[in-house]
């Protein structure tokens, strides 16, 4: 199934072959023309292009498979987007649906940060938004059920200062019990890189 949801490369290399080629050639081809007989079966020529049909026919279902299923990349970029929503909303549920039960980030739990999260939000209001660019989703594997996805975020807010707003974070996931993918830890950048961390306020 997980071919489906997340086709490699090769299959739509080879789809496209098996469409353009016994396509020209069935274009091309026009048989012997002092043959006057008919002979039983398919020719050549209706040959190859059934074989360029029934090659369209299945790469238009993997491009819909891949389009419409839902892969783990897919998956892990729509929860990222759904806990920035979230805060825009002030819905603390629709955050922390995508936060694992087992997330640690240094002596900051789950319960933790959504004290965190209350006060910010709920309680003080000084974070309006955290808005979501340039996710990229850099590694994925189901054996070891871990994830790390690497984005931008713009944190908006009665009292941050706007040139202090922009963070780059690098952020790992587990593929919990369920078959969901939820946050479990993260760490926070300046935006040029990766070299310097900075801390989240109230996280230890």
């Amino acid at each position: 199934m997980e071919f489906f949801r997340d086709p490699p490369n090769w299959a739509y290399a080879l789809l496209i072959g098996l469409v353009v080629l016994p396509g020209l050639a069935a274009a091309l081809f026009s048989g012997d023309p002092r043959r006057t007989e008919k002979k039983k079966g398919l020719s050549p020529r209706t040959g190859l292009a059934l074989i360029s049909v029934i090659s369209l026919l299945l790469l238009l279902g993997l491009f819909a498979c891949d389009h419409f299923l839902e892969n783990d990349r897919k998956q892990i970029i729509r929860k990222i987007n759904e806990m920035s929503a979230g805060v825009h909303e002030r819905n603390l549920n629709k955050i922390f649906e995508h936060v694992s039960e087992s997330f640690q980030e240094g002596g900051t739990n789950k319960q933790r940060l959504r004290e965190l999260a209350n006060r910010h939000l709920i309680d003080n209001g000084d974070v309006t938004e955290v808005k979501v660019t340039q996710v990229v989703v850099e590694s994925v594997s189901r054996e070891q059920k871990q994830a790390v996805a690497v984005f931008l975020i713009k944190v908006e807010g009665n009292s941050i200062p706007s040139n202090a707003a922009l963070f780059r974070i690098k952020a790992r996931f587990v593929l919990d019990p369920d078959n969901q993918w939820r946050l479990r830890s993260f760490d926070m950048f300046t935006p040029e890189g990766q070299g310097n961390r900075v801390p989240v306020p109230g996280m230890g």
